[in-house]
């Protein structure tokens, strides 16, 4: 999936790339090693997914990647990027528009070479596109997939089967997270949270509810 990315945002070794929302950095461990010419950068909103990263790093002899902890809704910066990639992350933010702005101001102002794609969580039925065109004062959509949700699906089921087979290394995290006395009420938001996705995203074959990809260009 990393390399199906990476070819639909048309990456090149050489380019700069900016990873929003890069989580533990499944992403940009992968094109800082594949793509070593690259130079990456990855905006996470945790200190223990920025240190996590930076020891596979250093476990890699990774050189080329820099991690950022920051609130992108409020964060700003002096930059601009070849690529832009988002995986899982917008679905989680309340304005597109301000969002996308954002994001174009850190796209390289050249040609027809600059583009952003991202995915984000949609009902295989939805006019899913047509929803972008809403948000397209500074970035217009290119190209857009559907990808079947029964991958997903598949790995919301396996989260939950490792979640349930290591409660006891668990627990203590979420105790240090949310506190002693919402422990077990977290725990079961997350069984939840799982099972859901995992019904969703499996249902009909993961032909109903589905992942979109979307590439965007600059306006």
């Amino acid at each position: 999936m990393m390399e199906l990315y990476c070819e639909r945002s048309q990456l090149k070794d050489g380019h700069t790339v900016l990873d929003v929302g890069c989580g533990w950095g499944s992403l940009s461990l992968y094109i800082a090693q594949k793509y070593s010419a690259c130079k990456v950068t990855g905006i996470c909103n945790s200190v223990t997914q920025k240190a996590h990263i930076e020891e596979q790093c250093r476990e890699l002899q990774l050189r080329n990647l820099e991690i950022i902890v920051a609130d992108i809704s409020i964060f700003e910066m002096e930059g601009s990027y070849d690529r832009i990639l988002s995986i899982e992350m917008f679905e989680h933010m309340k304005n597109y528009g301000d969002l996308l702005k954002k994001i174009s101001r850190w796209m390289k102002d050249v040609n027809d070479d600059d583009w952003i794609t991202r995915y984000f969580f949609s009902g295989g039925t939805m006019p899913s596109v047509n929803l972008l065109l809403y948000f397209q004062d500074d970035v217009s959509v290119v190209d857009h997939w559907l990808v079947s949700g029964k991958h997903y699906a598949q790995t919301s089921g396996d989260w939950l089967k490792r979640m349930d087979e290591n409660k006891s290394s668990i627990k203590p995290i979420m105790e240090s997270t949310y506190g002693k006395d919402s422990a077990v009420k977290w725990t079961v938001y997350w069984r939840t949270f799982f099972l859901s996705v995992a019904e969703l995203f499996g249902y009909n074959n993961g032909e109903e509810w589905m992942v979109a990809h979307f590439l965007f260009k600059k306006k």
